[in-house]
């Protein structure tokens, strides 16, 4: 989270990793693995398997294909795609809560009813409306 507050604010990785005392080793190391495992920047550079204009990510291809996963966002809650909710905080809790039959007590917390804003970064925008992507 140091991080990611970092970044929005900042918008300087290599300055937010020190500041979040990040292992740039161990990030390294990860990043490569999982680019080894998955050819995201591979796929991304040769233009295989592209969904839209973004190749596919197989990260979770199993549970995506199970659960019927197309596009981003999508909630599953035990086995199931949940119904759109909006994005903000607390339409998030009530929509996760909504699967319990006995609801822990952090169901009952308020969360924050600010929209975040489309795209990357920490804005809000009016109101608890989904974006028009793909869900």
């Amino acid at each position: 989270m140091p991080y990611l507050k970092c970044f929005l604010k900042e918008g300087k990785g290599d300055d937010c990793l020190s500041l979040a005392k990040i292992d740039t080793n161990q990030l390294t190391s990860c990043t490569a693995k999982a680019e080894k495992e998955f050819k995201v920047l591979a796929n991304f550079k040769n233009k295989v398997g592209y969904k839209g204009q973004f190749p596919a990510v197989d990260l979770d291809k199993e549970d995506n294909t199970k659960y019927g996963v197309q596009g981003s966002p999508t909630l599953v809650i035990n086995g199931a795609q949940s119904q759109p909710s909006g994005r903000d905080s607390n339409a998030l809790l009530k929509t996760i809560c909504s699967g319990f039959n006995n609801a822990p007590k952090e169901c009952s917390d308020s969360l924050s009813s600010e929209a975040p804003s489309p795209g990357f970064g920490e804005g809000t925008s009016q109101g608890g409306s989904s974006s028009g992507c793909a869900q």
